[in-house]
């Protein structure tokens, strides 16, 4: 999640995701970015597929939408019709959530801000990871996320930094965590090769495995696992240790 829209947020869903599926975790991504659902267009699926909004609106059942990327990656994508966001109905989330019994992961992504339905989806996963950006204001809202997820006790996995740069201008990463007193699980460079992914279709750490953004992603999915990540090793051998 994040308060603030245009901080990388499916961007890191698509690639942790996958990231997971390379440590053998069955995983299970959703578009819950109810009004704004850019997966499937990011991943080239048509806009015909069955999608999360007619699941939401009992249209077909949510297993009807689960679709397998060529990277190897699950899929829930959410419609980009303005005619099904008008109809759409999120209070249907949790129990939709329960029909997914396979998967050992279901990674979310969640609309940006902090209205009615981003509580509803919080309040119906597990845990959270917040992702910002390092300048003042995306780290401000990252904080009011916080306040939120603490009132609703809801854990959070850690703090994602995005786009960082050298450049003067941004926070550093010890002030953010100063200033938000949480874990920082992954740090981000910006890199032009994401538009390069998004221009085949296919998610970053597939296209560029040993780029230090892909790196980057998977040592946050051995984070979310439980477990050490170990990049010391050839790509072809990687581990990952208790």
């Amino acid at each position: 999640m994040s308060a603030k829209g245009g901080v990388g947020k499916t961007t890191a869903s698509i690639n942790i995701s996958l990231s997971l599926i390379q440590f053998s975790a069955n995983t299970l991504l959703v578009d819950c970015d109810f009004t704004s659902a850019n997966i499937g267009t990011t991943l080239g699926f048509p806009p015909t597929t069955k999608n999360l909004h007619g699941a939401l609106n009992k249209i077909y059942h949510i297993t009807e939408a689960i679709y397998t990327h060529s990277s190897g990656l699950s899929v829930v994508p959410g419609s980009i019709s303005y005619e099904d966001v008008k109809k759409m109905e999120y209070e249907n989330i949790q129990s939709l959530f329960h029909d997914l019994s396979g998967p050992d992961y279901i990674i979310v992504d969640c609309p940006p801000g902090l209205g009615d339905e981003v509580i509803k989806i919080i309040l119906a996963v597990d845990a959270v990871v917040i992702v910002t950006t390092p300048d003042l204001i995306a780290v401000t809202d990252t904080l009011k996320s916080l306040h939120l997820l603490r009132d609703l006790k809801k854990k959070v996995y850690g703090i994602i930094l995005n786009k960082k740069t050298d450049n003067a201008h941004e926070m550093s990463i010890h002030n953010i965590q100063h200033f938000l007193e949480t874990k920082i699980i992954g740090t981000i460079p910006e890199d032009k090769k994401f538009l390069t992914s998004m221009y085949y279709k296919n998610p970053f750490v597939f296209i560029f495995p040993e780029n230090e953004c892909s790196l980057e992603y998977k040592k946050i999915a051995a984070e979310i696992l439980g477990k050490i990540y170990k990049d010391t090793a050839p790509l072809n051998h990687m581990e990952i240790k208790h």
